[in-house]
């Protein structure tokens, strides 16, 4: 909800200042991190889990500036450190359990109806009685432990949605000699290695031929090796893809630029159109058509 980063510094400022209590926040988010950590253990998850648990949402922002406020909060240190725990375990619960998106909130109004109760409970303990506050604060912690463990055998994991790549549909099978010359196509450079030339050919697409809507379209540059020992293409591949957006999956995709490798220079070839990107394809199919007549001219 807001810049995570920026609240923590502003948080170690005003804890340095001593306008706020440091233990609260560093409960709290302490708390969140350890379970969430029991929650990624359970399930299989990576460590993002609860590093994404403590960072997103309001819990950056809850534990600096609301958690904090002296009005609502327990007064004691013990306390306060039973009222962060407390906000923790609630919004775990909601996160995870509930059909909400967020929990600090909620949480927080709620652990401010107990904080009467918990000034309560610790009234009257001297400073000296260590031991009963750490009874209380550790017997709080381990009922949210529990509970946090017991939720997370009702409740599955979801993988990360990773889309699907497109791929292309290929159709129909398209002979090199029956394109016609289209737009213009110029062969920018021809560089020798040994017996392979690498050739960097300009030409138009359906950007530059049929887009009206395009407002600056440009040329396609397509790099093209051939062998001029085995009188094969080695290799087709886009060194610059300008043309309109939609097209880019349906042509410069290894299902059809991998057509391209190992034809023969001498004979008439044929590759499979890319479905729905026709004008594309044919200005890559003509890219190498003029690679194939330069390499077989007479040096």
């Amino acid at each position: 909800e807001t810049n995570t980063l920026l609240i923590m510094a502003v948080g170690i400022y005003l804890s340095f200042r001593k306008i706020i209590d440091w233990r609260v926040p560093v409960v709290f988010i302490g708390s969140l991190f350890a379970f969430a950590t029991i929650i990624m253990f359970a399930k299989g998850m990576d460590w993002w889990y609860p590093f994404f648990f403590i960072s997103t949402g309001g819990a950056m922002f809850g534990a600096v500036f609301m958690l904090t406020d002296p009005v609502t909060s327990p007064t004691s240190i013990p306390g306060r450190i039973i009222f962060a725990i407390g906000v923790a375990f609630l919004t775990t619960l909601i996160r995870v359990k509930g059909n909400l998106p967020e929990g600090v909130i909620r949480s927080i109004l709620f652990m401010n109806m107990m904080t009467p109760l918990i000034d309560r409970m610790m009234d009257g303990w001297p400073l000296k009685s260590m031991k009963k506050y750490a009874i209380s604060i550790g017997s709080v912690l381990l009922v949210s432990v529990l509970t946090v463990g017991f939720t997370t055998t009702a409740i599955s994991y979801k993988e990360p949605y990773v889309p699907e790549e497109k791929k292309p549909t290929l159709g129909e099978p398209i002979l090199f000699s029956t394109l016609g010359v289209e737009g213009t196509l110029s062969i920018l450079s021809a560089t020798v290695n040994s017996d392979v030339t690498t050739y960097l050919v300009e030409v138009d697409g359906f950007a530059v031929l049929e887009a009206d809507w395009e407002t600056d379209p440009q040329p396609n540059v397509i790099e093209v090796k051939v062998n001029t020992a085995s009188s094969t293409i080695v290799s087709v591949a886009y060194a610059t893809f300008s043309d309109s957006a939609q097209f880019e999956y349906k042509t410069n995709h290894p299902d059809f630029l991998n057509q391209f490798a190992g034809l023969s220079l001498i004979v008439d070839n044929s590759v499979d159109v890319s479905v729905g990107a026709t004008y594309t394809t044919d200005s890559v199919i003509r890219a190498v058509k003029a690679v194939i007549a330069s390499a077989l001219t007479p040096r």
